[in-house]
This record gives C-alpha cells, structure tokens and sequence, in this order.
C-alpha cells in the first residue's frame, strides 16, 4: 500500500481541518465567565450633555467593592452547593475592558457605576451614547455573552442597546418609575441574590424574579425607588445562563498594582476637581 509524509496530505485529499487544542479548550473553561466592569471616575460628580448640566455623584458615593464582595460570595456559595465552574473576573470599567469580555468569551457581563460611565484610564468619565454601545457591541457578534446586567440609573436605552447588539438576555433598570434611578443598596441585594439563584442553575426568569423580591425588601419606600426590567420583554427568559460543568468557583482578578499611597480618608468633602488635577 502507498505511504505518504504526514506532513502533507495524498494528492487529490484534503488535510484536517482542526482548531489548536488551547482554542477548543478555552470555549470550555469560560463557558461560566462572569466579568464585572466597575466604573467610578475621579471626575464624574458633574456630566454636561448637549448643554444641560446632569449631576452623577461624588467619588465614593456607590459601594462597588461591596457590590463586588455580595456577588462574590453568591457566586461562590452557590457554585459549591451545585459543583458547578464558575470563573469572576473584576475590573475597571474601560471600553477596551468591555469589548475585551466580549470577544474572550464572557458568558456574563456585569457593569456597576454611573449612567454607563466609563471610565478613561486618566480620572475621567466618558459615556457611551446608545448607539455607540450598539455599534461597538455588535461588531464583536456579542461574543459567547448571554446576559448583561446594567445595574446603574436610567440604563434602560442602554439596556436595549445591548439587546439591539445581539444579546439574548439583558437586566437594566426601568425608565418608567423614579425617573429611572435605583437606591445603591437595592442594587447590591438585587444582584446578591440574582447570581446566587443562577449558579444554582435556576431559569433566568426564576432568578430574576428572586432578585426583584430581593431588592424590594430593602426598600422603606417603594415609591422613591426604581425597579429592574429583564429585556427583551417578549422572551419567556426560562433557560439557565450558565452551562452544567462540573467544578467550583474561582477568581482571576488581578491584584491592585503595589502602591505607598495612604487610604483615601473615610469623609472627602469638596475637593474632587482638585483631587482629579493631581491624578
């Protein structure tokens, strides 16, 4: 029988075609990806939009590490109890951040700040407009990303954005009640309890639904608060997001860059402009 070099192929044949391992390996271990963009720039407490001054909040106003510890310890807990694998990634809030989760293969985005601020690597804000968002997410083909959770005031539009952009799954809060805007403290009870519900491989409706319960029992007046809406509205939303594979929860977080600087003082009244000048 004739041989042929197995670097080459018999005349008239064609090669195999097959991914590198690393390729078909990584779609298997960031199958249950969560990514959280965490947005708080020195130089946000004032947003100018086509001339209209909208205020946003001073540094320090949203407790992001606690938002990030509550989702933690969800994941974490929920993982072991249903030996599912569960990966946190957290990190600044960049557009290359974003479209970097995107196109790694994310399974969930979460992004927690101000009004879908982003921020600059410099101290700044920059908001991504709707339709930028759409374009920018869109370009990638929303990636392995199957849900997105905004949880920042009057995401709404930008909730839709996403879902205009290719994602199946999207958590934003309402425009319709208290003008879009949502306590600190109800969101971080929302998502606590919503991630513990989908590691546990509950539907997204179920866990949503867990979340919302949640986020009103924190609430003294159900009026002064908004309320989140899972898009798009006419998708029954009863799938689990995350893929049954066997493991735990772990993290890959990269450390805070070494630094001499104090803490930053507990109270810092009046001097954001100026601390964002020395940055």
């Amino acid at each position: 029988a004739p041989t042929f070099s197995s670097s080459s192929p018999p005349s008239g044949g064609h090669a195999p075609s097959r991914l590198p391992p690393q390729r078909q390996l990584s779609r298997v271990v960031l199958a249950n990806r969560v990514v959280v963009l965490q947005s708080e720039p020195l130089n946000n407490s004032t947003l100018y939009l086509r001339d209209k001054e909208v205020p946003l909040g001073a540094p320090g106003e949203l407790d992001l590490e606690g938002e990030a510890n509550k989702l933690r310890q969800a994941l974490r807990e929920a993982a072991a109890c249903a030996n599912v694998d569960v990966e946190l990634q957290v990190r600044i809030a960049t557009v290359d951040a974003l479209t970097s989760a995107i196109t790694l293969g994310a399974r969930v985005i979460h992004f927690a700040g101000h009004s879908m601020m982003f921020e600059d690597g410099h101290g700044s804000a920059k908001q991504l407009e709707p339709e930028t968002l759409r374009l920018l997410v869109s370009a990638g083909g929303a990636g392995a990303c199957r849900l997105v959770v905004v949880n920042s005031c009057q995401s709404e539009k930008h909730g839709r954005a996403f879902v205009d952009a290719g994602v199946e799954h999207v958590v934003a809060v309402a425009q319709d009640q208290n003008s879009g805007r949502i306590s600190d403290r109800s969101g971080i009870e929302f998502c606590r309890a919503f991630y513990r519900s989908l590691a546990n491989m509950d539907s997204l409706r179920t866990a949503f639904d867990i979340g919302c319960a949640a986020a009103q029992n924190t609430r003294k007046n159900m009026a002064s608060d908004g309320r989140f809406i899972l898009l798009p509205e006419d998708k029954p939303h009863d799938e689990p997001i995350f893929s049954p594979i066997p493991g735990s929860f772990r993290e890959t977080t990269r450390p805070p860059p070494p630094s001499n600087a104090p803490p930053p003082p507990t109270f810092y009244v009046g001097r954001d402009s100026e601390l964002w000048v020395c940055v």
